[in-house]
C-alpha cells in the first residue's frame, strides 16, 4: 500500500470516527457539524462504494442505502408532498452505506460506536453524580448554554425536580441507544459497568428508557437460567412487549394517584390526541393504509394542536407515511439483524429492546437510528 492509500484509510477512519461522535452526542446538527461531516465520509469513501457496492453479499445493503430512499422519494413526490421535506426524511438511509466499505478501509466502526455511547453514558452519571455531591446544579451547568443554542433541538432535556418519574431526566436523544451498551457489557461479563448503564437509563427519566431495560433484561435472566428453547422465548418476548405496553400505558394512572404529575398528564394528552387524529386517517380515507401520504408528509394531530410530519408513535406514524406494502420493506430491515447469525443473543436482546423503545420515540428515523443499524449489521457476510 502506498503512502498515499494509507493517508487517505486514516482520513476515512478519522473523518468516520467524527462523525460517530457527532452522531451519538449531537444528534442536533448543532452548526452544520453533521450534514459537514456526513458529506466529508461521503466524498472520502466514494471509491469505496463504487468497488463494493456490485458484490453480491453487499446486495441488501446496498439496496436499503440508495434505491430504497429513491423508492421513497418517488412515491411521496406522486403523492405531491414538498421535495425538501422528502429529503430530510430519507437523509439517513445512505448512512448505511458505510458497512459495504468497513472491510476496505478497514474501520472498526462499531469500537467507534461503542466508545462514543460510553462517553454519552458517563456525562449523564456525572452531571446527576456532581448535582447530588454539591460540585455543581444542573440547572445553573445547563444555563450556561448560549440562548442561541435551542438545547432540546441539539442535545434533548435535562432537569430535575418532582414532578420527573425518578427526580432526575437527564434524557438526550440518544440516551435509548444505552441499550446497546448494557447488553454489550452484560456479554462479556463486565457487570459493573452494566449496572452503571442502567443507572444511566434509569437517570435519562422517561417511562420507555426505565421499564423497557428493566424488562428486558428480567427475560434475559429468565431465558439464561433455564436454558428456554426457541419457541419458549418467541413466547416469552411476545407476553413481556405486550405486558410491557400495557404497563407502561397504566403507569401514569397510578402515578397521578400518587403524585400531581402535570408534565405526565400533558404528555398522555398529546399522544392520545395523536393516537385519535392517527386513527380518524384510516376512517375518512381507508385507502392510506395501501397507498400512505407519503414519506415526510404532514397530518393534523389534535394532540399537537397543529400539522406535524412526525408523532412519537413511530411505528404507526411510518405505516400512516409508507402504507402497508413499502411499511412491510422497511420493517425487513430492522428485523433483519435478529437472524443474523454473527449476532451474539445479547446483541439481540439489546436491539429488540431498542426497537420496543422505539415504538413510542421516533429515534429510528434519523442518524441515532442509522447508527444502531450500523452496530447491529457490521460484522455480517450476508
Amino acid at each position: 500500500m502506498s503512502w498515499l492509500a494509507k493517508v487517505h484509510n486514516s482520513s476515512v477512519q478519522l473523518a468516520v470516527f467524527i462523525f460517530v461522535i457527532i452522531c451519538v452526542l449531537l444528534p442536533g446538527d448543532i452548526m452544520n457539524l453533521k450534514k459537514i461531516t456526513f458529506c466529508t465520509v461521503m466524498f472520502l469513501i466514494a471509491g469505496g462504494i463504487l468497488r463494493s457496492a456490485l458484490k453480491r453479499k453487499n446486495s441488501f445493503i446496498v439496496f436499503y442505502s440508495f434505491f430504497f430512499p429513491i423508492i421513497l422519494t418517488l412515491h411521496s413526490m406522486v403523492l405531491g408532498n414538498d421535495f425538501y421535506d422528502v429529503v430530510l426524511s430519507v437523509y439517513y438511509f445512505p448512512m448505511l452505506s458505510l458497512l459495504i466499505v468497513l472491510e476496505y478501509y478497514k474501520i472498526d466502526v462499531n469500537k467507534y460506536i461503542l466508545s462514543s455511547v460510553i462517553l454519552l453514558m458517563t456525562i449523564t452519571v456525572a452531571i446527576a453524580f456532581f448535582d447530588i455531591i454539591g460540585i455543581v446544579s444542573i440547572m445553573d451547568l445547563f444555563s450556561m448554554i448560549p440562548s442561541y443554542v435551542d438545547f432540546h433541538e441539539v442535545f434533548g432535556m435535562a432537569g430535575a425536580n418532582d414532578d420527573n418519574v425518578t427526580y432526575y431526566k437527564l434524557y438526550f436523544r440518544t440516551s435509548p441507544l444505552l441499550v446497546l451498551l448494557l447488553f454489550f457489557f452484560i456479554e462479556k461479563k463486565k457487570y459493573v459497568l452494566a449496572i452503571v448503564c442502567e443507572i444511566s437509563l434509569i437517570l435519562a427519566g422517561t417511562r420507555a428508557c426505565i421499564f423497557f431495560p428493566l424488562l428486558f433484561l428480567l427475560v434475559y435472566i429468565v431465558i439464561k437460567k433455564f436454558n428456554l428453547s426457541y419457541k419458549r422465548i418467541i413466547l416469552m418476548v411476545s407476553l413481556l412487549i405486550g405486558g410491557a405496553c400495557i404497563l407502561v400505558s397504566m403507569y401514569d394512572t397510578f402515578y397521578e394517584m400518587l403524585i400531581v404529575n402535570k408534565y405526565a398528564q400533558s404528555s398522555n394528552v398529546v399522544r392520545m390526541g395523536h393516537f385519535e387524529s392517527w386513527v380518524e386517517i384510516y376512517l375518512y380515507s381507508p385507502e392510506t393504509l395501501f397507498i400512505g401520504q407519503g414519506i415526510g408528509s404532514f397530518f393534523f394531530s389534535k394532540g399537537a394542536g397543529q400539522y406535524i410530519d412526525e408523532m412519537e408513535w413511530f411505528f404507526l406514524d411510518y405505516l400512516r407515511q409508507l402504507g402497508i406494502g413499502i411499511f412491510f420493506v422497511y420493517i425487513l430491515l430492522l428485523i433483519w439483524p435478529l437472524f443474523l447469525k454473527c449476532n451474539s443473543f445479547e446483541k439481540k436482546i439489546g436491539w429488540l429492546t431498542f426497537l420496543v423503545i422505539s415504538a413510542t420515540n421516533p429515534i429510528m428515523a434519523g442518524s441515532s437510528g442509522a447508527i444502531a443499524l450500523i452496530y447491529m449489521f457490521n460484522n455480517s457476510d450476508n
